[in-house]
């Protein structure tokens, strides 16, 4: 049975032992420094947030009264927050910056189908 094979964004293709790329600007030799760069970094992550969690735990365990009055106390400040308002805001200031953009994004596309400015073409692949 034939394992699926993920893709990922830069184009890399996991295939157990090896990375191979789809992406043809991209080599093999830099595919596989990104890949091990980031299994690193992910294990390094996630290694400290083991930790944090255990530290957490030990912490909560030795002084279980005071962490629960903490944990109320910011349960009980969160609930103070107008968090109503504050996502409405969040969604009218969204709104508010997506106006530009389009407008800006509209005149560029105006101005390219009218030929103020060249169309853009993908680069051609060498090889192929």
């Amino acid at each position: 049975m034939e394992v699926p094979r993920r893709h990922s964004p830069l184009g890399l293709r996991n295939t157990g032992m090896e990375t191979t790329t789809t992406n043809p600007v991209l080599k093999p030799e830099v595919a596989e420094s990104i890949r091990e760069e980031a299994t690193a970094k992910y294990e390094e992550v996630r290694k400290e947030a083991r930790q944090y969690t255990a530290d957490s735990i030990r912490m909560i365990r030795r002084n279980p009264t005071e962490s629960a009055l903490a944990s109320f106390g910011v349960g009980f400040l969160l609930a103070q927050l107008p968090l109503g308002f504050i996502a409405a805001g969040l969604v009218r200031l969204a709104f508010a910056a997506l106006k530009p953009a389009a407008l800006i994004y509209s005149v560029y596309k105006f101005a390219q189908e009218f030929g103020y400015i060249p169309q853009q073409r993908p680069p051609s692949v060498e090889g192929k």
